[in-house]
């Protein structure tokens, strides 16, 4: 990610990353996740997340000016939050939506 031209290991981030999303929100559906424990499970990924920038920072795949892995954090509990109430929106109004048969 440091070149104009892509490489394996730029390939192999982005492979990684982009399911992410979509394994989080799958999981909290799959296990219907609720209560308390959404924030759990939040909490969790949230630090996975994190983990995952400081090992990319750490072997120099990414790099940051003036940000930090740990600052990801609060941004990670926040975004995820909106996520999963984006999430709970679209299903309530799937469910709701008359069907057309």
């Amino acid at each position: 990610m440091n070149s104009p031209y892509y490489d394996l290991f730029d390939i192999f981030t982005y492979v990684l990353v982009a399911p992410t999303g979509y394994f989080f929100v799958y999981v909290y559906d799959r296990l219907r996740i609720k209560g308390y424990w959404i924030a759990v499970y939040i909490v969790i990924w949230s630090t996975f997340g994190t983990a995952f920038e400081w090992l990319s920072s750490y072997f120099k795949v990414f790099i940051y000016k003036g940000w930090k892995p740990t600052y990801s954090f609060t941004f990670y509990l926040f975004i995820q939050s909106l996520t999963l109430l984006f999430f709970k929106y679209v299903t309530f109004i799937h469910q709701n939506t008359p069907k057309n048969n």
